[in-house]
């Protein structure tokens, strides 16, 4: 039996499979269940979009996560009720840009006490169970 529940938040890109793969190697060492979860805007283009997501639903399968898609006007509400609903122990994003939504910061008002890492797909190494206290945290980990 699982302990609990690392999730990963995608978005419509490919590069989000380094995400996954941070997600997969922490459940591994958690003990975990791996979850992916991807919340698009309710009129986003289907179409446009399958190609990327069928590749990060095969991606997840292969990294033994299930990944679930939702449609909601507000992303960062529709995840937050998805982790309270959970046992979510740790949630991994990826950096934003300089075009930032606020996804992350968001998301880091709605729930104070979870982890959430950023994570840019270049970190290696350290130990990012020791690197939160109940507060979320940019990981510097090399």
């Amino acid at each position: 039996m699982k302990n609990g529940i690392v999730v990963v938040c995608v978005t419509e890109q490919c590069r989000c499979d380094r995400l996954i793969s941070r997600g997969s190697e922490l459940a591994r060492r958690m003990d975990c269940q791996l979850e992916v979860i991807s919340v698009q805007p309710r009129d986003a283009a289907a179409a446009k979009q399958a190609s990327v997501l069928d590749y990060l639903f095969s991606f997840a399968r292969r990294s033994r996560a299930e990944m679930r898609v939702y449609y909601a006007d507000d992303p960062v509400q529709a995840v937050a009720e998805w982790v309270k609903r959970h046992q979510v122990l740790h949630i991994v994003v990826g950096l934003p840009g300089t075009d930032s939504s606020g996804f992350t910061m968001r998301l880091r008002s709605l729930l104070p006490d979870h982890p959430i890492e950023e994570y840019d797909g270049q970190q290696r190494g350290g130990d990012p169970l020791q690197t939160f206290s109940g507060t979320a945290m940019q990981t510097g980990l090399k």
